[in-house]
């Protein structure tokens, strides 16, 4: 799935789909264990992640995650284990509604040059 996503296509359907994410404090336990370590996450971030976001339910959902980031990466948005994950680009305690981590314009263009 590496290089199957270009920046710049579709942003403006991204920017106008409306966010899934939105979460109550409550509802933290949908993702994280209650103890012993309630900051520890269930399963990894991609597996809870498209748990209620699958890939058809916004255009751009199939970028491809749990890879190495190749050529361009800056090396300021988060990975994990070394690989991107939906995390590196959004935020889940984010702000809604894309709970992105930069403003859409410049998030793509810090790995993708077009």
């Amino acid at each position: 799935m590496v290089g199957r996503w270009i920046a710049g296509v579709a942003t403006t359907l991204v920017l106008a789909w409306p966010a899934k994410a939105e979460l109550q404090h409550e509802q933290c336990i949908a993702c994280h264990i209650e103890a012993p370590e309630p900051k520890a996450l269930k399963e990894p971030i991609a597996t809870l992640c498209v748990g209620c976001h699958k890939a058809t339910d916004r255009p751009r959902a199939d970028h491809p995650v749990n890879f190495a980031p190749l050529l361009g990466y800056r090396g300021d948005l988060p990975l994990v284990g070394g690989v991107m994950t939906c995390a590196t680009c959004h935020d889940p305690h984010g702000k809604p509604p894309l709970f992105l981590r930069r403003p859409a314009d410049r998030l793509c263009q810090d790995c993708h040059d077009r």
